[in-house]
């Protein structure tokens, strides 16, 4: 007597980690790979096979996931000044028939800065970015320039030069930094 035993879908598939955080660079391509994403099914084949679907809570549209790869893209370059980090659901189910259940995880996306910014002044506010300077005395203050540059850490670095100095021996231009702005003394 032969006695064959056949396997039942009824295992729900189980993720490897129950939150995955996965870092990238803005400005990347539309369809850069953001991280993978990996469930397991213990029924026996044909009944172990995965699918993956993502829940995007308030970023729709902005990331894809592969059906049967957990491979998950950006479908449009990211801007980190926008979108620093995205928080998303991703979630498993056995395809077949039968009781296949289903399991779900966290994913956490984050974004690395690049040098895209330019900086801007915000003080003064003047259209054409200069400062007209009444003549003084030496060494006294004869303006305050402050600019800011959206960017993060040494891509948020400012540095300041005079451009058509007339007499650049007379003039000096001071550092003065606060938190993320850097201002300007210049001195005659």
């Amino acid at each position: 007597m032969r006695l064959e035993i056949t396997d039942e879908n009824d295992e729900r598939p189980t993720f490897a980690y129950g939150a995955y955080t996965f870092g990238t660079y803005e400005n990347q391509p539309s369809g850069t790979e953001v991280g993978t994403v990996a469930a397991l099914d213990r029924d026996l084949p044909p009944h172990d096979h995965v699918e993956y679907q993502l829940i995007q809570d308030g970023v729709d549209g902005v990331f894809e996931i592969g059906r049967r790869t957990g491979r998950i893209t950006a479908t449009r370059p990211l801007d980190r000044e926008t979108g620093p980090e995205y928080q998303l659901s991703v979630v498993a189910r056995g395809v077949g028939s039968g009781q296949t259940g289903s399991s779900m995880a966290r994913v956490k996306v984050v974004v690395a800065d690049r040098n895209d910014n330019r900086p801007r002044f915000v003080f003064p506010a003047v259209a054409n970015d200069s400062v007209a300077v009444a003549r003084c005395g030496a060494r006294v203050p004869v303006a305050r320039i402050v600019a800011q540059d959206a960017d993060l850490g040494a891509n948020a670095a400012l540095r300041y030069r005079l451009i058509h100095d007339r007499s650049p021996a007379h003039h000096q231009v001071t550092d003065i930094l606060d938190c993320r702005e850097r201002t300007k003394v210049c001195r005659e």
